[in-house]
């Protein structure tokens, strides 16, 4: 029997090297059927979702899930091995700093970015003036118009925005820069989940996910900043409850979502605690967008929402009326709190299961880069994070392909996400406070 060891241990390290390999190998092609599709590779019509392209990228996306539940398997059985998962990692880096600029790989946002860095004035980005980007930076104007399209992201991303990239001097080093950054940024997440003594296999699979990669690095969208503040803020409350909630809802002056989402991931069960780190979350975000941001950015940000509902065909005509937009975007922001509310009050964990992808619900519109919004509250239950970060893939490209990230899509996941909160409900009460299984 004791010789049989050496060799189950070298079929899960070979297993190990194996989902690695396959790994980096579906994320390269990813990135090559992506620059394709601008090449008109699989539709020579022009039409960029044919059934060619569809069929490729979803099919990649439920390959990457596949190689990265067998890797959280095989990290289970032997442990990471330190030496190939920095290797691993590096090899992210180079396909993600080597791509095309973000609009030949899928979104413009980051030449937006750019756009408010570049502006004469800071607070000149909630309001913009017509103005003309010379050079390179010309693709601002084609993308977004002239004057651009005011922000809606908060003021401390705006300051960190206007710091690391006013001074570039070419698109493609303005690029770089951002996706620089935001590599750290998720260095910084995973040290933070290794604070927070999250399981081996799920700092792997956040440390080599394609999703977080192509979202967050190659298209470099700026949620993972917020994302990395809320977890932060989460780890510093272990000693101070009053500073993590500070910390955490810093996040909120990146997106104005992430004060929902930092109160939720801080919740206790003590009541009072939680209520108080809520007021504490809530009244910064208020007085910082508040001070620095005003009237025209809170303009902006429900201009953005009636934009982008109306964009989708989402019941137009009735959708973009400000009045009806603001109570459909509170009432999101109620679901997400109530299933929040209910996994922390319960006796089980079992809600988190329902709740866990209503913070990419509480948006007017469903992006896949909104996913990562409900990071903070999948770390709450171990047992969910490691599918949670392993199906991220796939879910991610289910959003956008064939469905589209537009219009009713969003209203089915919200209506999803009330029906199965409600079986929980139900189930909760038959069950007389009984251990339940997660779903």
């Amino acid at each position: 029997m004791p010789a049989r060891v050496p060799t189950t241990r070298a079929q899960a390290s070979t297993a190990y090297l194996g989902a690695l390999v396959a790994l980096l190998v579906l994320y390269a092609i990813e990135l090559l059927f992506r620059i394709a599709r601008l090449h008109n590779k699989f539709a020579p019509s022009g039409h960029t979702h044919d059934a060619a392209y569809l069929a490729a990228i979803i099919a990649v996306g439920i390959l990457e899930t596949i190689a990265l539940f067998a890797l959280a398997n095989s990290v289970r059985s032997t442990g990471a091995s330190i030496p190939w998962a920095i290797a691993a990692f590096a090899v992210m880096v180079s396909l993600s700093l080597l791509s095309p600029d973000t609009e030949v790989i899928g979104s413009p946002d980051a030449y937006a970015y750019v756009g408010y860095a570049k502006l004469p004035a800071l607070r000149q980005a909630y309001a913009p003036p017509p103005y003309s980007f010379s050079g390179g930076f010309d693709v601002i104007n084609k993308s977004w118009g002239n004057p651009i399209v005011p922000s809606d992201y908060g003021p401390l991303w705006l300051l960190y925005d206007r710091l690391t990239l006013h001074r570039t001097a070419t698109m493609e080093q303005a690029l770089l820069v951002m996706r620089a950054f935001n590599i750290v940024f998720l260095i910084a997440l995973v040290a933070a989940l290794r604070r927070l003594r999250m399981p081996n296999c799920v700092l792997v699979l956040v440390a080599l996910n394609p999703m977080l990669w192509y979202y967050y690095v190659v298209e470099a969208h700026n949620d993972i900043g917020a994302i990395l503040l809320v977890v932060i803020g989460m780890l510093v409350a272990r000693k101070n409850a009053w500073l993590g909630a500070v910390v955490a809802g810093a996040a909120g002056l990146i997106k104005i979502p992430f004060a929902l989402i930092a109160s939720a991931a801080m919740g206790r069960r003590n009541v009072f605690l939680s209520l108080s780190q809520t007021a504490v979350i809530v009244a910064l975000t208020i007085a910082g967008s508040s001070l620095f941001g005003g009237f025209h950015y809170l303009n902006s940000v429900i201009g953005t929402g009636q934009w982008m509902v109306f964009q989708g065909g989402d019941i137009a005509a009735l959708g973009a009326r400000r009045e009806v937009y603001v109570v459909g975007l509170v009432a999101h922001a109620c679901v997400a709190l109530i299933a929040a509310g209910a996994f922390i009050a319960s006796q089980s964990g079992s809600f988190i299961a329902s709740a866990i992808y209503s913070f990419s619900g509480v948006a007017p519109t469903l992006y896949p880069h909104y996913l990562g919004w409900c990071i903070p509250y999948a770390l709450r239950m171990p047992k969910v994070a490691t599918p949670f970060f392993a199906a991220l893939p796939a879910v991610s490209h289910w959003i956008v392909y064939p469905a589209g990230s537009f219009g009713v899509l969003a209203d089915l996941y919200f209506v999803a996400i009330i029906a199965v909160f409600a079986r929980h409900l139900w189930l909760t009460k038959s069950a007389r406070r009984r251990e339940l299984p997660v779903l």
